[in-house]
């Protein structure tokens, strides 16, 4: 193939996939993913693509669109365009955001946009993307609310039949328990169309019917299941024997080490039969990949000519995918086999399949090479497809130790020479059988530091939050906080009002740009808080961190807004059950903690790691995660800003590393952890022009202190190091003075709110000093509220007397409804006009300064009656 001297654009001969006479049909290889079909095909200037790619290429185009300012009549139109495809795709793909939109600007039509998803999914065209269409919109529909499965119902056609099967799957995935929809399915059950009546009978039989219709729809067991149930009643050892011949159809910087000691062998967590695990084989491997794992570690040691009846002369190139895939599912099915073939790896084949087991990211080839100093992509010469040196793009390209892992590759359209990059991990659920298998890494329990090695901060709380608590939480109850009427950000002055007023001792108190990290995070973790702060601190802060971790309903700020490093939107419907999972997990990574002992983030990031904890706060795939941050790229030619999305590769270091550090120095702002810590820097990502990616990248040593044991439930009872400081407020009984003795924070900020000082300790409270910073009459209800919890509910009688009166002048001028103003032209016939006429006078109440104030009802009238008397009037 000649090589191009062009560079190509993708996205421009896109422009014309909705054209369906652009399209061909055929045996081709796409020329992204390098797949072999005989199906529809996009031609391109550089090879064909198949359908999966260019549906991948329209997806990132769609995370471009500006959704978010179309009219009503744009996503109506979109939605139901036979024509129009890519929009039609764009928005299925995006309709979380137009439901944001339609949601506040079309509240009324909401149901209309959500019936039109439910039409696409019959939708039938000549053109290739009709079944990306309809996938497009079953997707979409998953994410429904069970209360809509009456809709998807009644919107239901027969034909065609992709619709009533889509429909179908949609509604046993939203609302299986539903009594109207499994009527709804049993009914389709008996329907006259085959593809109806078995995806129908399969949903039965996976959602539970009564035993009857289930066994009536149930296939008679095959001889396999036969034997499997036999197996499954055979003692222990003669069961493993038989499953010997059973056939059934990311980047460190250094290398991977693990413990000497292997673990004692442990049941995996997910079901690890042959069946299972042979699904994951053919899903995850390809047939030449099969054939050469099968060549370099199967043959001869577990599998001979004699487990593969063949005609002729045997060869392992004869051998089937379906026989190779039951053969590595067998080895992967038991722990001593697995270590056999693991034992015959290559050592650096072993250290990175134990870097993809316990670490479960994905990592291009070039970072593995460099780490481990091996060559796992074969030299240029040796990969040359059709007649071009760029590779195959599959696993012909790669050395054989290396095949054993699931492989992705990336096609550079602008590259000149090696146009594929190359992408090893191992799928999630093999990990978690491996696990099993596999000896602990080296970090999976977390070893207390000996000695603090040097940072440049400290922060060690030492029980001040349990003096400062009440006050934090009082000062945002009381609505001091003050926000943009513009942006709805909080103002810095009023962040740096609280910071002071508070006397919050920040993380970094030299750096205008982290000068208020501590003061922002106690913001927010106060924000919606409805707990009452009537406890002593210690219990009341147990109470916030038990519904910070273990509520229900997570209230407050979500934590996927702790990520303050990233822009864009995100839209969850499952966010509920994400910040459950993810809360609980916090807890669970405190308690690795050694009590009161020093240990390294990056050990107790590992340990959590390797642990399954789950931290995934925003989903990894999903496209209502438009999460960005911008990284600078600078090159002779200059630099340039670029979007980097919070997906996929870039999951780890720009979420997952982040929120955890974010979490630490918020669990450190209430005394929960001691942190070391440096200034952010951060070398695998980074925000434009700043050395870090996330303020708090520094974080480096965390102990787990006494107070952070109790509020974990790690020990019952827990003791103050120091005497609280206590203050109490005097009224008279006579005046309006009051004095406050002691030095309590949240006191005197109760008393500044009330009143003004006029000597130390004794203060004078006015209308004026009671009533500032008043704005509505929900904040003088909030100032009598305020009076009552922290000074006295009850007050002598001249404060009493003093809060009613305050009550009761509220709002003593009410506005005249349906009442009119008018000036009168200063006429002297006019206004002895309205002095003397008896119908004028019924109707006109006179005001000051020749104003005139009249009924609504009445207006008319007056007009009418000034007419009589040849005043014409057209101005009202």
């Amino acid at each position: 193939m000649k090589q191009t001297t062009k560079l190509y654009k993708l996205k421009d001969t896109l422009e014309t996939v909705e054209n369906v006479s652009k399209w061909a049909s055929g045996k081709f290889t796409c020329a992204s993913c390098r797949k072999s079909e005989d199906a529809a095909k996009f031609p391109t200037p550089v090879g064909d693509l198949c359908i999966s790619c260019v549906e991948i290429e329209l997806k990132r185009a769609a995370r471009s669109v500006d959704l978010l300012n179309w009219t009503l009549p744009q996503y109506k139109a979109a939605l139901e365009s036979a024509e129009k495809l890519r929009d039609r795709l764009t928005a299925l793909w995006r309709f979380h955001d137009i439901l944001r939109v339609a949601a506040l600007k079309y509240p009324n039509d909401v149901d209309d946009l959500r019936k039109l998803v439910i039409r696409s999914l019959g939708f039938i065209s000549e053109h290739p993307l009709s079944a990306v269409v309809r996938q497009a919109a079953y997707q979409t529909s998953l994410s429904f609310d069970k209360s809509l499965a009456p809709m998807l119902i009644a919107e239901n056609q027969t034909t065609p039949w992709q619709h009533y099967a889509n429909t179908l799957m949609a509604l046993s995935h939203i609302a299986p328990e539903n009594r109207d929809v499994r009527a709804f399915i049993q009914q389709a059950a008996q329907d006259e169309q085959p593809d109806i009546r078995k995806r129908a009978q399969a949903i039965l039989l996976k959602i539970g019917v009564p035993s009857k219709q289930a066994e009536a729809f149930a296939k008679p067991p095959s001889r396999q299941a036969m034997l499997e149930n036999v197996m499954e009643m055979m003692p222990p050892e003669l069961r493993e024997l038989m499953q010997l011949g059973f056939v059934e159809e990311t980047a460190l910087n250094v290398p991977f080490t693990v413990l000497d000691a292997p673990p004692a062998p442990q049941p995996p967590a997910v079901a690890n039969t042959p069946q299972r695990i042979a699904q994951l084989v053919e899903q995850h491997y390809s047939a030449d990949a099969l054939k050469r794992i099968y060549k370099t570690y199967l043959h001869g040691q577990f599998f001979t000519e004699d487990d593969f009846p063949q005609s002729g002369n045997w060869s392992i190139n004869k051998l089937k995918k379906s026989e190779m895939v039951h053969a590595l599912a067998s080895v992967f099915s038991q722990q001593d086999l697995f270590l056999r073939v693991f034992a015959k790896l290559p050592k650096e084949a072993q250290q990175m399949f134990q870097q993809f087991v316990w670490e479960g990211e994905e990592v291009e080839a070039k970072t593995l090479e460099a780490a481990y100093k091996v060559k796992i992509v074969k030299e240029r010469e040796k990969r040359t497809a059709y007649g071009y040196g760029g590779g195959f793009g599959n696993a012909q390209d790669i050395e054989d130790p290396f095949v054993i892992f699931q492989i992705r590759t990336h096609y550079n359209w602008y590259a000149y020479d090696d146009r594929y990059a190359y992408y090893f991990s191992i799928a999630d659920e093999l990990r978690s059988i491996f696990k099993h298998y596999l000896p602990h890494p080296q970090g999976y329990d977390v070893l207390p530091i000996p000695a603090l090695p040097q940072a440049d901060y400290l922060c060690e709380d030492r029980d001040q939050i349990l003096r400062q608590i009440h006050l934090y939480d009082t000062y945002v109850r009381q609505g001091n906080l003050k926000y943009s009427e513009s942006t709805g950000k909080l103002m810095k002055a009023s962040l740096a009002q609280m910071t002071k007023y508070c006397g919050i001792r920040e993380f970094y108190l030299h750096d205008k740009e982290l000068a208020a990290l501590k003061t922002t995070l106690i913001i927010d973790f106060f924000q919606k808080n409805s707990l009452k702060p009537d406890k002593e601190p210690e219990l009341y802060l147990k109470t916030l961190f038990a519904a910070f971790f273990q509520a229900p309903t997570p209230k407050g700020k979500k934590l996927h807004e702790f990520l303050y490093h990233l822009k864009g939107s995100y839209y969850d419907h499952d966010i509920e059950h994400r910040e459950r999972r993810v809360r609980a997990a916090l807890a669970e990574l405190l308690k690795l903690l050694p009590p009161g002992q020093w240990a390294a983030f990056e050990n107790l990031r590992k340990a959590a790691a390797y642990r399954n904890l789950d931290f995934e706060v925003v989903a990894r795939k999903d496209y209502g995660n438009d999460l960005f941050f911008t990284q600078r790229y600078k090159s002779q030619y200059g630099a340039r800003d670029e979007r980097v999305y919070v997906r996929d590769r870039e999951y780890k270091n720009a979420v997952v590393t982040p929120f955890l550090k974010t979490m630490c120095f918020l669990f450190a702002a209430f005394g929960l952890l001691d942190i070391a810590y440096d200034l952010p820097k951060n070398q695998d990502a980074r925000d434009r022009d700043k050395p870090y990616l996330s303020a708090f990248d520094g974080l480096r040593f965390l102990r787990l202190t006494p107070l952070g044991a109790y509020v974990l439930g790690l020990q019952e009872t827990y003791q103050a190091a120091d005497a609280q400081e206590t203050g109490t407020i005097i009224l008279d009984d006579k005046r309006l003075l009051l004095t406050l003795e002691g030095r309590d924070p949240l006191k005197m900020m109760v008393v500044e709110k009330l009143a003004e000082k006029i000597s130390d300790a004794c203060y004078k409270v006015t209308y004026q000093s009671f009533l500032k910073e008043c704005v509505t009459q929900q904040d003088i209800t909030q100032k009598v509220k305020m009076f009552k919890e922290h000074v006295t509910a009850a007050p002598p009688r001249v404060w009493q007397e003093f809060l009613d009166d305050v009550a009761g002048k509220i709002n003593p001028l009410a506005v005249a409804e349906k009442m009119a103003v008018f000036k009168l032209q200063p006429q002297k016939d006019l206004i002895a006009l309205l002095a003397r006429d008896e119908t004028l006078k019924k109707y006109v109440l006179k005001a000051e300064d020749y104003h005139l104030i009249i009924a609504q009802k009445d207006v008319s009238k007056v007009k009418k009656r000034l007419e009589e008397f040849g005043y014409f009037i057209d101005n009202f």
